[in-house]
């Protein structure tokens, strides 16, 4: 799927993204969900985003972690759990 976009050279930028401002985005396949037929996402949580309750059961036995591109530290804490609960 985007066969043409393997051979695509693009700048790093600072923060560690492409730089691919000068792309034609038109031609990109974004691939669905086979579930819900939604934009498929990976089962992660990105930049300090809230994890919900549900989320936070479901994968209760996995651990959270914080890092960039030089290392990772696993971290788990109920403030980051929406709604706050008493700890």
């Amino acid at each position: 799927m985007n066969a043409d976009w393997l051979d695509l050279d693009a700048l790093d930028a600072p923060d560690g993204d492409a730089d691919l401002e000068a792309a034609d985005f038109s031609s990109f396949n974004v691939p669905s969900c086979s579930s819900c037929d939604g934009i498929l996402k990976p089962d992660v949580e990105f930049f300090s985003r809230q994890v919900t309750v549900a989320a936070a059961a479901d994968h209760r036995h996995h651990g959270l972690a914080i890092g960039h591109s030089r290392g990772l530290l696993p971290f788990l804490s109920k403030a980051l759990i929406w709604p706050h609960e008493p700890a």
